[in-house]
């Protein structure tokens, strides 16, 4: 096709399908998680206003794109001169899937586990001070081993299809 004949700068190469797969990524977001997951999945109490839902997810794809790009940065080792689009688009949806689909199982079984009653009965004990912090930091836990199962998946993803 014409968009795989397109001749880039050998200097440039890395850089251009670094962006080229971060923003198919993105694009892959935006298209199934905020019309599928914000409209049909989430509750409504968590995202009562829309800036606050743009906020939430102007800030999630921030750190996304900082994370991928600091994982991706000299990983297209074997890109040359030619633009690879097919390639970029296959491994960005392969990328996007796994890690959707492993962040739905952690989901579920971080779900499980908050439904044994465990944590109700920790709860009382505990003054509202204690709580908060709990939280916030299985808030942190939570991000931090998605972000890892991003990290994980995009490298790989990524070797597979670009590295030598």
């Amino acid at each position: 096709t014409e968009l795989e004949m397109i001749a880039l700068p050998p200097k440039y190469s890395q850089k251009i399908h670094l962006s080229l797969f971060i923003l198919l990524f993105n694009f892959y977001y935006l298209v199934i998680v905020l019309f599928f997951l914000n409209y049909f999945l989430l509750p409504d109490f968590l995202f009562e206003s829309d800036i606050f839902a743009m906020s939430f997810h102007s800030i999630f794809l921030l750190i996304c794109n900082t994370v991928g790009y600091i994982a991706l940065r000299k990983q297209f080792t074997s890109v040359g001169s030619k633009l690879q689009l097919k390639n970029l688009a296959f491994s960005s949806a392969i990328a996007f899937s796994v890690t959707l689909l492993l962040s739905i199982i952690v989901f579920f079984i971080n779900t499980y586990f908050m439904n044994l009653g465990w944590l109700d009965k920790m709860v009382e004990s505990l003054n509202d001070k204690q709580i908060l912090a709990i939280a916030f930091s299985y808030i942190i836990a939570f991000f931090v081993v998605l972000c890892l199962i991003g990290w994980l998946v995009v490298r790989k993803v990524v070797k597979i299809f670009f590295s030598k």
